[in-house]
């Protein structure tokens, strides 16, 4: 339809059509709703923990600056590849992709239970490919630029945010603060039964992504 078209990203519609906008919104528009509900679900409890670990207003910034350089990076490949000049950019995956893989590369050794699986950390994001291919009907490009960008991001590119910059923002959105569900920059490490990391057998060890630093690793 005319609304699904306005704002999905796909290499036409914004190199053709001049649609700009969609750089932004084609993060939030599924390609479809079945593999809306399985990025959700692969997404919605790493989120939580890492927004707990960073706070509310550093995790959003983080989110963005890797939905905005996803979405770039695909719009780019996208290009160059006729075949995917009309295919529309599952940008929530990508991001999701993005973020599982930062975590795994700061966590490599941990062990990681999936299903009846048992592996290191640094497997998961193949594994989480392969299953996310299944479900894409084979549509990898999305799943790929996550990992590439992250790859970017986590050698490369970090970027300085510092903690008076999150809390000068959070000034000038103090309405936010009112919700119980916010967590404030303020608030990191004064109340360690609730933000503090959760390191669960089983399960990715979750740590700070903090993109002020610059040494490849998370800080605890």
């Amino acid at each position: 339809n005319v609304y699904y078209s306005n704002l999905s990203l796909s290499s036409n519609n914004v190199v053709k059509k001049l649609k700009i906008w969609t750089i932004i919104t084609g993060t939030f528009v599924p390609s479809s709703i079945l593999n809306y509900f399985f990025t959700i679900l692969f997404w919605v409890f790493k989120a939580d923990k890492l927004e707990r670990s960073l706070s509310t207003t550093r995790y959003f910034i983080n989110f963005m600056i890797d939905a905005m350089f996803t979405s770039i990076l695909f719009l780019i490949v996208s290009s160059l590849i006729p075949f995917y000049n009309n295919i529309n950019y599952n940008g929530l995956l990508s991001v999701v992709i993005c973020e599982n893989t930062l975590i795994c590369m700061a966590n490599p050794n941990v062990k990681v239970k999936f299903l009846f699986l048992k592996f290191n950390a640094k497997w998961y994001p193949i594994i989480l490919c392969l299953i996310m291919s299944v479900i894409h009907l084979g549509y990898v490009l999305d799943m790929v630029i996550g990992i590439i960008y992250a790859f970017i991001y986590f050698y490369i590119m970090r970027i300085t945010i510092s903690n008076e910059s999150i809390e000068s923002i959070e000034d000038k959105l103090y309405f936010l603060k009112q919700f119980d569900r916010f967590i404030s920059i303020c608030n990191i490490n004064k109340d360690d039964d609730k933000i503090k990391t959760e390191k669960t057998d089983g399960e990715i060890t979750i740590e700070k992504l903090d993109k002020s630093e610059r040494d490849g690793k998370y800080n605890k």
